[in-house]
């Protein structure tokens, strides 16, 4: 039975797709982000797992679908895509050809088209991998990091976002309010590539500095290391839903960024990873330690949580916070 993979925002369309896809036969793993579709690919690769193809939105709540396609096609060139969209023009499937898309569907989806789509890439797998592998290629693989921008003209704020929110490198753009007026979550093939991107930025007109964090593994106990692999697994099996009660209520979103005692890591790490509104945890590289992301349902309720409890743990010296703040999508 063939496996696919669903990143659909819509409740509706995804439990009619899901639904639909079942009844032919195949077996249907539908997910409502891209982050969560992401996460899903790279935790059936771990296993040794594949999916036979992804069905793939573009437009969704965290992640343009047109990223998430490029960051699949790096490190899973043979997986097959099929990209649908309710906005889609001659350019977007331009767009989704140079990007190795392998087909593209506008809603309302018909479901014999998206079964014939389905079947004849399926039957055409071992070709596309065969025409896509290039001789002597190596594995892919990608690393993250944060990028911090400060700006000195407010003028320019606009356009820089808009710029970098487009960004092939960049995951998530968030303006924020605090020590920074934008962070990035950055992919790239290796740490030298992030960091190129980042000098870029720092040439932009506008900008007042703009550095680099590289998020790396954290180095943590084997019994600690096994807790964390085990919680990673479960929020990935629940799709991050109802994990953490509460938290998909919550609207309000900040960044803590912690200087931490190098000997005291883990120590920080253990106190700060099972708190209810963190959502993640990422040991950086580069000035900051630690990167956390907090849900809460007011800015308050996360002042306090960073500037009463994780700025007072012992081995934190110094949590920089930073409010993100929700703009229109452009």
């Amino acid at each position: 039975m063939s496996k696919i993979l669903l990143i659909e925002d819509e409740a509706g369309i995804r439990r009619t797709l899901t639904v639909s896809l079942m009844q032919e036969g195949y077996e249907v793993d539908p997910v409502e982000d891209g982050l969560s579709g992401l996460a899903r690919v790279e935790n059936y690769t771990s296993q040794g797992k594949t999916f036979d193809a992804v069905i793939l939105d573009i437009n969704l709540p965290d992640i343009n679908g047109l990223k998430v396609l490029r960051f699949l096609k790096e490190k899973h060139p043979q997986l097959p895509v099929i990209m649908i969209t309710g906005y889609g023009d001659e350019a977007t499937e331009t767009e989704i050809r140079e990007r190795k898309g392998d087909a593209y569907l506008e809603k309302p989806i018909v479901k014999d088209k998206l079964d014939d789509y389905l079947k004849n890439l399926l039957s055409r797998k071992d070709e596309i991998l065969a025409d896509r592998k290039v001789p002597g290629e190596t594995k892919m693989t990608t690393k993250s990091g944060y990028a911090f921008i400060k700006l000195n003209d407010e003028e320019r704020f606009l356009p820089i976002f808009q710029k970098l929110y487009f960004d092939n490198n960049v995951m998530f753009c968030d303006a924020t309010r605090g020590v920074f007026d934008m962070v990035l979550l950055l992919h790239g093939k290796s740490r030298e590539e992030m960091e190129d991107k980042v000098k870029e930025i720092q040439k932009m007109k506008g900008v007042e500095t703009a550095y680099f964090a590289i998020v790396e593994k954290p180095v943590l106990s084997e019994d600690l290391s096994r807790v964390v692999n085990e919680m990673e697994k479960m929020l990935i099996e629940n799709n991050n839903k109802d994990f953490k009660a509460g938290l998909s209520a919550c609207h309000c979103s900040a960044y803590a960024f912690l200087e931490i005692e190098p000997e005291k890591f883990e120590k920080v790490f253990r106190s700060v990873y099972f708190m209810d509104n963190v959502v993640s945890c990422d040991a950086l590289q580069g000035g900051f330690q630690m990167g956390l992301l907090l849900k809460a349902t007011t800015y308050s309720e996360i002042d306090q949580i960073i500037t009463g409890q994780i700025a007072r743990i012992d081995g934190v010296l110094r949590a920089t916070q930073c409010n993100i703040i929700k703009l229109m999508e452009m």
